[in-house]
């Protein structure tokens, strides 16, 4: 397993990863099977290996680290990038307030169902914690949560995760038992529409 060290720069959770020289900004608008990056003149490899290739190739198993300065769990850009790189095969999301997420080992298929998953979960979330008056990254983080919760359940990924400080905090107010309710929505969702986690 090779890791690789990459950024958020900013508390906008949709904006630029940059390297720490490794990588440049990151560009949504790149196809997901090119490199998802752009050097700007930076290096693109580190100890012998270009990371594109690596990402490229399944035989790599490349896992990449890479911090949220909102301290949320993983974002549907994080996911689909577990699905469609073939040679990332883990990816590890470190929050600013010490929170630990880790996705890893994906199946066949993820990439078709990260998007209308999350805006689902996007949907259940926001109903369920309206009364809570949270903000954005309080609701990025339980958005976060509970989709690799339930793709961990229905068997598209393995998920492990640490949450304290103020993602804990946010967890906490929404309650433990909204939480495990919502899971259980998503996952029967995603059992009635996408049953055959094996099927690409």
């Amino acid at each position: 397993m090779t890791f690789r060290m990459i950024s958020h720069h900013g508390s906008n959770h949709a904006g630029g990863l940059a390297g720490t020289g490794l990588v440049g900004q990151y560009s949504p608008a790149c196809s997901p099977l090119r490199p998802w990056y752009q050097t700007r003149g930076l290096p693109a490899r580190f100890a012998g290996v270009v990371l594109a290739d690596a990402l490229r190739n399944e035989s790599r198993q490349t896992g990449l680290v890479h911090n949220h300065p909102n301290s949320s769990g993983f974002s549907r850009a994080d996911l689909r990038k577990l699905g469609h790189l073939p040679g990332l095969d883990r990816l590890i999301a470190v929050g600013h307030d010490g929170s630990l997420y880790r996705a890893s080992a994906p199946r066949p298929g993820l990439n078709r169902i990260v998007e209308p998953l999350y805006e689902y979960s996007q949907k259940l979330v926001d109903a369920a914690a309206a009364d809570l008056g949270m903000n954005r990254d309080a609701l990025y983080t339980l958005r976060g949560h509970a989709t690799a919760s339930a793709l961990a359940q229905t068997g598209y990924i393995d998920y492990a995760h640490a949450i304290v400080g103020g993602s804990h905090v946010n967890l906490t107010r929404f309650g433990e038992d909204r939480m495990a309710k919502l899971i259980r929505q998503l996952v029967q969702w995603l059992n009635n529409r996408y049953p055959n986690p094996t099927t690409p």
